[in-house]
């Protein structure tokens, strides 16, 4: 398994688990990322910036601090 912060640009990974606390848990919730589902990775800042992921059709920027908490399987 891999840290969503490791997946490359333009590749997309199904979401295994999501390793953090419940407030962590819970805004991932709210844009729309749950275990199982499968996300895209539009954007990656080389330098260590918020990574912009596809998830459902919607675009949405996830922190590095937080994507290093979620734990995908790159699917091709």
């Amino acid at each position: 398994m891999t840290k969503l912060d490791q997946v490359q640009e333009g590749k997309k990974a199904k979401v295994i688990e999501i390793k953090g606390g419940r407030s962590v848990r819970q805004r991932l919730a709210e844009m729309g990322v749950h275990p199982e589902d499968i996300v895209g990775i539009v954007r990656s800042s080389v330098f260590g910036g918020p990574l912009l992921i596809d998830i459902r059709g919607n675009e949405v920027a996830i922190g590095r601090c937080v994507a290093q908490k979620i734990e995908v399987e790159v699917v091709e």
